[in-house]
């Protein structure tokens, strides 16, 4: 606030508000009615009125009282180029939108300006014009046009070229503003906004609004108002603010005038160069800034790529020197090249980056590969190449290798053979041939690119490489690749070989679903597996398979025959036996027999030990057919087998190694087969006498016994189960045997005597029996030790024989048993044969008694034969 004048009241005086009466002031006293009292007794109404001329012009121009001003300043010579100073004032505030002043603003403008002629301040006039809002904005800029016009006719120009730049400044930004929204209805309110706008933030405002031409426009008119304010951080802003689905015309519409201005500014055009190239993360002080990717975004156009990017970027760089085409002086120039010939700069990479989309164009156009660009510029250029080869065309090889990747593998020093064998490693490890069937795609690439390496040594490694990952069977491509390999004469040659047997062992791996079984890794476990599939041709996958041992291809026949005998199928077992040389059908046989006695022992494989003892015999002729080729004598291991085999056949009993190699365990089993033969003989049953007598000598025989004493035991347990019939006419086969033992002469003793005392004189040919037994066994008996009981018995039988009683039968006892209805095997019926002492060491037969006609095969007194007696 501003004092203009000071006046001295009473103490008590109060200012009155008096509208009525603008030209004074209205105040209150109270006048006291005596100084040294305090009580005011007096109001008196004061009025303060200016006398001052200059005072009251101007308040006369404050109140709009222009022509009373105006005669006020002609009446005291006063300046009254005022009055139309503020007349032009009034007339700006009627000419407002919002004013409520004359309709015909038409008129009142051409007023202004008539009036504005009349000033001579220059200044005034264009401050008022700058300042100006009309109500329109042709009128705004015919006012800034006359100040222009007074600027530009004015004989003195010192103090107004800052006026004359900010006039030309309010009409250039009025002549944006009508350019950018010329298609809209002018708002005076919103250029008012505008005005006075930050245009930077209006730019990026339209920028984001994906309008980018009024953007562009904004930046290049008004790019020196705010090129100082303009940093990293600000064109980041503007960078970010481009929407993602411009297109690449409306880009580079926006950078024709977008770029031009950064050109000078190293930071800033390496910041725009950095945007256009790649994603950036980069720190400012306000943050982590963000940057999009120009050429990135145009790669999401798969179709266009990299044509629309290829486009963009020459564009792009063309903008980067856009200065030097024009030749704008030496400094642009040094700074293209300065910029350039840096290989970290953005610039040098720009210029990569286009030499990399031309590239990107030749592949897509000449190879229909189509490449990413973030794939083609990795560091590791042998990954690009892998990557080209992957994708082409396998017809295409042949010129892209030649046109393409040689030029491109020595421009950056890449070695291509050890290139080209890398990648047929790397393809090689991420195949598998247990998946693939017949050709896959890659074949065809790796043959034809194995073709363009020059080194014989890698050239070789690679077919190998493609052979042993190669889907079995082999398709076309991959046996002409053995075979051109197999030609030459290089080491590795056989390499390829192996490879080729390697393939059929492989088909045998798929065949059984064997993928983690390695050659190397097959075992006995892998053939057992393979046999239990039970196909047809499984002797030839096992071969196959076990190729490379010969201990497992022999295990392989072994395994084999014993899995057909295992199945009954024994024919098939003998066939391949047959067809196996000499040493190993003495290792099958041995091996059969082993299983054989491993089999007597268990009790719930009966049916398995049922094959392997049928085949036994048919065994044991092979195996002394080899023993007898090889000079060997192996039928002195297999004795005890063969015998165990045989009971098992005849008797149907099981008798394991170590049963038979235990006297009192086969005396024990002779004992129940012998029970056994009894209890199933009837009481009466004389024909079946012989047949039992038969088998009687043949246990003997095959347990390696005294056939005698088993024979004294067959009385034995016909006496013990009351079967005296039994017992009687066996004894009848002893008379007359003078081979007979002193043991078992003195056992026939005690028998005769049991049957004296027991039930067995019933039997009416038991006189005669007895009588002869007696007779012949006071003979051979121990001397002195039987000879008084033997003497009673013979009188007792005497006796009795010659009693009418037992005279009744018209047969003599030796009748029954005089032609045996059993015909034994010949190979038993030898005159005699010697048992050794030592186990598993025994000749094939028997010593066979003679005397006797159940017993025709005993052999007589002065043999060579001998028993195991107990």
């Amino acid at each position: 606030m501003k004092v203009k004048y000071k006046l001295k009241t009473s103490s008590a005086s109060y200012l009155v508000a008096s509208p009525s009466s603008p030209e004074q002031e209205i105040f209150l006293e109270g006048v006291h009615a005596d100084d040294q009292t305090k009580f005011i007794n007096t109001l008196r109404v004061k009025a303060i009125v200016e006398s001052l001329s200059d005072l009251r012009f101007d308040r006369l121009l404050r109140r709009n009282k222009f022509d009373e001003a105006e005669l006020f300043a002609k009446h005291y010579g006063l300046d009254s180029s005022l009055v139309d100073k503020g007349r032009a004032k009034q007339f700006i505030k009627y000419l407002q939108p919002s004013s409520i002043g004359p309709n015909d603003k038409d008129t009142l403008f051409a007023d202004l300006l008539a009036l504005l002629d009349k000033i001579c301040d220059v200044g005034f006039v264009c401050e008022l014009c700058e300042n100006a809002l009309l109500y329109n904005l042709e009128q705004t800029r015919c006012l800034l046009k006359y100040a222009q016009g007074r600027l530009n006719s004015s004989h003195t120009m010192d103090g107004h070229r800052d006026l004359l730049s900010r006039v030309f400044g309010v009409l250039s930004r009025l002549d944006t503003y009508q350019v950018v929204y010329n298609n809209e209805k002018y708002n005076m309110n919103h250029w008012l906004v505008f005005s006075s706008a930050d245009l930077l933030k209006e730019s990026k405002l339209l920028t984001s609004q994906g309008k980018l031409k009024e953007a562009a426009i904004i930046w290049s008119r008004h790019y020196r108002t705010f090129k100082h304010n303009l940093t990293e951080t600000a064109l980041s802003d503007v960078l970010n603010a481009i929407p993602p689905n411009v297109t690449v015309e409306e880009l580079l519409h926006w950078l024709r005038f977008f770029t031009p201005s950064l050109i000078g500014h190293s930071k800033l055009q390496a910041f725009l160069i950095s945007w256009g190239i790649d994603k950036t993360n980069s720190t400012a002080e306000d943050g982590e800034i963000e940057v999009r990717i120009s050429v990135g975004c145009l790669e999401m156009e798969r179709s266009k790529w990299p044509e629309n990017a290829l486009v963009f970027s020459e564009h792009f760089l063309s903008l980067q020197n856009y200065n030097n085409k024009l030749g704008d002086g030496l400094h642009s120039v040094v700074n293209w090249y300065h910029l350039s010939s840096m290989s970290s700069s953005p610039l040098s990479r720009l210029v990569v980056l286009n030499n990399t989309l031309k590239e990107l164009k030749t592949l897509k156009d000449d190879y229909c590969v189509c490449v990413p660009l973030e794939e083609y510029m990795q560091e590791d250029k042998k990954q690009v190449i892998s990557y080209l080869l992957d994708k082409v065309n396998p017809s295409d090889i042949h010129r892209l290798m030649t046109s393409f990747l040689y030029p491109f593998m020595l421009k950056r020093r890449l070695e291509p053979d050890q290139v080209l064998l890398e990648y047929i490693i790397v393809v090689t490890s991420r195949v598998d041939w247990w998946l693939g069937y017949k050709e896959s795609p890659w074949e065809k690439n790796i043959a034809t690119i194995i073709h363009h390496i020059h080194n014989s040594t890698v050239q070789m490694q690679s077919i190998v490489l493609s052979l042993r990952n190669a889907p079995v069977p082999w398709s076309a491509t991959m046996k002409a690749l053995a075979q051109e390999g197999l030609k030459r004469e290089h080491p590795l040659a056989a390499n390829i070989a192996d490879e080729l047997v390697m393939e059929k062992v492989k088909l045998v791996q798929k065949k059984y679903g064997l993928k983690h079984v390695s050659v190397k890794g097959v075992n006995v476990r892998t053939i057992n597996y393979i046999l239990a599939q039970g196909r047809e041709d499984m002797l030839e996958d096992c071969l196959q398979l076990a190729i490379r041992s010969k201990d497992l291809t022999e295990e392989v026949y072994v395994r084999c025959v014993e899995h057909y005998i295992t199945l009954g199928n024994l024919e098939r077992a003998i066939k391949i036996l047959d067809s196996l040389p000499p040493p190993l059908v003495k290792k099958c046989c041995l091996r059969i027999i082993r299983m054989t006695e491993g089999l007597l022992q268990d009790d719930f494989l009966e049916d398995i030990c049922r094959n392997f003892i049928e085949i036994s015999d048919l065994i044991f002729t092979r195996l002394n057919r080899a023993a007898t080729l090889l000079r060997e004598d192996t039928m002195v291991d297999v004795v005890d087998f063969k015998n165990i085999s045989r009971i098992f056949k005849e008797f149907v009993k099981k008798v394991t190694p170590h049963e038979f190699g235990c006297l009192e365990t086969r005396w024990r089993i002779v004992k129940e087969c012998v029970r056994d033969f009894i209890l199933t003989l009837p009481m009466e049953s004389d024909e079946r006498l012989h047949i039992v007598c038969g088998k009687v000598s043949r246990l003997a025989a095959l347990f390696k016994l005294c056939p005698e004493e088993v024979v004294v035991e067959l009385v034995e347990q016909a006496l013990d189960l009351n079967n005296f019939q039994v017992a009687v006419g066996v004894l009848g086969c002893l008379v007359g045997n003078t081979c007979l033992s002193q043991r078992v002469w003195d056992k026939l003793h005690v028998l005769l005597s049991r049957l004296m005392c027991g039930n067995g004189s019933l039997v009416p040919s038991f006189p005669h029996v007895a009588r002869q037994l007696s007779f012949d066994a006071c003979v051979n008996c121990s001397p002195g030790k039987y000879n008084e009981d033997l003497v009673s018995l013979l009188r007792t039988c005497t006796g009795r024989a010659t009693h009418p009683l037992y005279c009744l039968d018209p047969h003599p006892p030796q009748s029954m048993f005089s032609e045996p209805s059993v015909t034994l095997p010949p190979q038993y019926t030898a005159p005699a044969l010697a048992i050794g002492l030592r186990e598993g060491h025994c000749c094939s037969h028997f010593p066979a008694p003679m005397g006797s006609p159940c017993f025709p095969h005993w052999t007589r007194p002065g043999s060579s034969g001998g028993y195991i007696t107990r």
